[in-house]
């Protein structure tokens, strides 16, 4: 069973932030405890109690899930990281009348379409993201979004 985890960026810090979401708009749960008195989690949210939930804010539109998939150097992929994968064109050489396979990397923004995380729709690709090839992680979509305009 895959992991559920977050991350989301903090400006102030430069730096991202891994928890959980929570009723707080733009934050995340960085720690949190059991309250026995209630015999429950207590929700985050506006009132927060300090001494049950440890939370930091994030930007608004940097909330990204974990995947479950990692890189080839066993970097964690989550939602908004720019990938690089390689791609194999079949091609037919008819004079040597013989089947040619050709790779080349591409990069691509991760996404959740289709029911599943994915990389790769500019270039007609429907495979799921934990069936690619020699994945690396090269940047993420908010902090390196030049990484996609440089392919146009």
């Amino acid at each position: 069973m895959r992991e559920i985890k977050f991350r989301g960026f903090n400006k102030f810090k430069n730096k991202w932030i891994y928890g959980y979401p929570c009723d707080k708009p733009n934050a995340l749960i960085t720690e949190f405890r059991f309250d026995e008195k209630l015999d429950e989690f207590v929700c985050c949210n506006e009132n927060c109690r300090q001494d049950i939930f440890r939370y930091e804010e994030i930007e608004e539109g940097t909330l990204n899930q974990f995947t479950g998939v990692k890189d080839k150097n066993r970097n964690e992929i989550y939602e908004g990281d720019i990938v690089k994968f390689a791609v194999f064109d079949l091609s037919f050489d008819v004079d040597e009348n013989v089947e040619k396979f050709e790779k080349r990397y591409e990069k691509d923004e991760v996404v959740f379409a289709n029911g599943r995380f994915i990389a790769g729709i500019k270039y007609g690709s429907n495979e799921s993201l934990a069936l690619m090839q020699e994945l690396e992680i090269v940047g993420n979509i908010q902090e390196n979004p030049e990484l996609l305009e440089e392919q146009k």
